[in-house]
């Protein structure tokens, strides 16, 4: 096969290319790896579901299966606050509502067993800009839940990036 100065040149480059963005510690989404030590993670919440079943399905993408009782946990996630919120983003000149902003907040803490923080308490906030038209509420109210599922998991995955850098301490027992 005879390879011409311009095709060894698109080869090098996309080389270089590969190179750099492994280099950078790339990784394409869903291929990150949690520290073997988190695999007992424990989800506590009171009045978050939203989170905590993006969690789950989080953590079974990931081969993990939280543990159902927080005394077996290495590692809990304490999440102390869900919120969802849309705000009047934009309004037309005849007074009806052009743009929507939507706001979603969680709160949490990462703890060991103990009780130990393991990381300084955080808030994540996810936020979409929706377009609106009265002429299709239908299809709006779809497209709302739609940005709404996807900023719940881009919050668990947030999560899970953060988790990777935690290590427990180990337990004397």
């Amino acid at each position: 096969m005879d390879w011409s100065g311009a095709q060894c040149g698109w080869l090098v480059l996309a080389l270089l290319v590969m190179l750099m963005a492994t280099g950078c510690g790339f990784h394409l989404r869903g291929t990150t790896a949690l520290p073997p030590s988190l695999s007992a993670v424990y989800v506590e919440q009171q009045q978050a579901p939203l989170i905590a079943d993006a969690l789950s399905h989080a953590f079974t993408e990931r081969q993990l299966v939280p543990v159902e009782e927080k005394k077996l946990a290495q590692v809990v996630i304490n999440v102390s606050e869900e919120r969802y919120q849309r705000r009047v983003l934009s309004v037309g000149a005849a007074g009806n509502v052009q743009e929507f902003e939507l706001n979603y907040v969680v709160r949490l803490a990462i703890v060991d067993a103990k009780g130990e923080p393991l990381a300084d308490p955080q808030t994540l906030t996810a936020t979409r800009e929706l377009r609106y038209d009265s002429a299709e509420v239908v299809a709006k109210a779809g497209e709302e839940e739609q940005l709404k599922s996807e900023m719940i998991a881009d919050t668990a995955r947030q999560i899970i990036r953060r988790l990777q850098f935690i290590e427990p301490q180990q337990n004397n027992r």
